[in-house]
């Protein structure tokens, strides 16, 4: 799905305001993922886990109805070196060790978000919150999360410290997912660990393909945005299932232990990546 509308969007925009255009993709998904972690918990209180899934099959055919009523048909199809994959470009992007940290960092970041997503709401339970307020819960963590976010993003594209910037969102994430591990941490204490999480995960989500665009040549930021996608996708496709094995033979406390040590390994790519620090 993403793949054929971000060729939709090449084919519909003209080279001058594609990167804009590609933007406001970018910030939609942003604003959906927030608006789902609140939807979520309150469509299940009330319909039930079903009632979610008929929601999203609804979701579907509204989205159906857009494609077929609203955009217009694609013109003849045109080659989109900027946006498109370019196989010729493939090796040279896979294979440069600053180019493929990224895409290790947003494989683990989505993967750490799926998987710690199948012990959060247990967390928040045994902290006394009933079901239907987890949605209450994740969009006053979430609002206060993206507020902390905004000086952090300010410092790194004003100053020129990205590559820090992504360190202090890594360790942030480290720190919380130990945090979040911990079994006799007061019921209060959940609140600030997801806040630290999230803060570090809404940092990373944005830096990560400003960094991309930087370092990617410029005839081959197609293929390294298409190879990225696609590490970030596979991320959350096999956290959910990391997250449940682990819930299921190690109880809740293992995920938290084991994505912490994920964290620590991207902490240890950065530091080595000497490449990226004199890019940056």
């Amino acid at each position: 799905m993403a793949a054929a509308i971000m060729a939709l969007l090449a084919d519909q925009t003209r080279e001058e305001i594609r990167t804009g255009a590609m933007a406001t993709i970018g910030l939609s998904i942003g604003v959906s993922f927030a608006i789902a972690m609140v939807l979520g918990p309150w469509l299940a209180a009330w319909a039930g886990l079903a009632g979610v899934f008929w929601f999203t099959a609804l979701l579907t055919l509204v989205g159906l109805l857009v494609l077929w009523r609203w955009i217009p048909a694609a013109p003849r199809r045109r080659r989109h070196r900027d946006v498109g994959m370019d196989r010729q470009q493939f090796k040279s992007v896979i294979t440069r060790p600053d180019l493929w940290r990224l895409d290790l960092s947003i494989f683990a970041l989505h993967l750490v978000l799926m998987a710690i997503f199948v012990a959060v709401p247990f967390r928040l339970l045994n902290a006394g919150v009933a079901i239907e307020y987890h949605g209450l819960a994740y969009l006053g963590i979430m609002a206060l999360s993206f507020v902390a976010m905004v000086p952090l993003i300010i410092v790194a594209e004003k100053q020129q410290r990205m590559r820090l910037m992504c360190l202090v969102a890594i360790g942030a994430i480290v720190f919380s997912l130990a945090g979040l591990g911990l079994p006799l941490s007061p019921g209060y204490w959940l609140f600030v660990w997801l806040f630290v999480f999230f803060t570090g995960f809404n940092l990373l989500e944005a830096t990560l393909p400003s960094m991309l665009s930087k370092l990617a040549p410029a005839g081959a930021k197609g293929t390294a945005m298409g190879v990225y996608s696609t590490s970030q996708f596979f991320g959350a496709f096999l956290g959910g299932t990391l997250g449940g094995l682990l819930a299921h033979y190690g109880g809740l406390n293992a995920v938290f232990y084991w994505l912490c040590r994920t964290g620590v390994v991207l902490v240890d790519c950065y530091v080595a990546d000497a490449r990226t620090a004199t890019a940056l």
